[in-house]
């Protein structure tokens, strides 16, 4: 168990493993950034129900796309054995996107697919601390 603070207004992110394998943290934060209005709280709070749906389309939408390193990816090649093989220590944070398709192997060396997002469960709840 663990806590955090909270204030009234803040948004409350629950999500399935299939956002996260699908979105990065930056895109999460973007199109929820594009439904919200600037820094200052606004009269009326936008819906959020648009919003969590947006987020799960979008996330469903990666995983369809077969051209991109996806996040879940990303997270095989962190804990690929082979990295240590191929990348140099001070550079393998910065290669790691093209070290995710070259080794394609996962943490335990098996092979993995190649280019693009996991099919997946998606689910997506969004809830605003009042």
């Amino acid at each position: 168990l663990f806590s955090l603070r909270t204030l009234p207004g803040d948004l409350l992110l629950l999500a399935t493993d299939g956002l996260h394998d699908n979105l990065y943290e930056q895109d999460i934060l973007a199109s929820l950034g594009t439904s919200l209005p600037p820094s200052r709280p606004p009269s009326r709070p936008p819906p959020l129900l648009p919003m969590a749906r947006s987020l799960a389309a979008e996330a469903a939408a990666m995983a369809a796309d077969g051209s991109r390193v996806a996040p879940w990816q990303l997270s095989r090649a962190y804990l690929s054995p082979e990295k240590k093989k191929v990348l140099h220590p001070f550079t393998w944070k910065r290669k790691v996107r093209e070290q995710a398709v070259l080794c394609g192997l996962d943490e335990k060396g098996r092979p993995v697919r190649g280019l693009g997002g996991k099919q997946d469960d998606i689910t997506v709840v969004l809830a605003r601390i009042e």
